[in-house]
């Protein structure tokens, strides 16, 4: 199994395309959208994608010809220090 993160940026014609839910059905793949951002021009979305590596490559191939542009995979994600934030454990907020 494989984890990687892209990011993808479109064009506001795509919004109303399920572009994500699409590969997930696909493809045997978990997809995590970390951060996204929408305006008037278009978006961008930091995707990890979750599952073995081949698939991943397939999904990748399959997103270049919706017209996604694709960067990645990005290595520069922060990964939680579980030495300074350690779980919690109690009622909440």
């Amino acid at each position: 199994m494989a984890r990687e993160i892209y990011s993808l940026t479109f064009h506001q014609a795509m919004f109303d395309q399920p572009l994500l839910q699409s590969l997930g059905k696909r493809f045997r793949l978990s997809l995590n959208i970390r951060r996204a951002m929408l305006n008037e021009e278009g978006g961008w979305a930091e995707v990890l994608f979750d599952g073995p590596q081949e698939e991943i490559g397939r999904a990748i191939a399959d997103l270049h010809t919706t017209g996604v542009n694709i960067t990645g995979p990005i290595t520069d994600a922060v990964e939680p220090d579980p030495d300074r934030f350690p779980a919690a454990t109690g009622r909440g907020t």
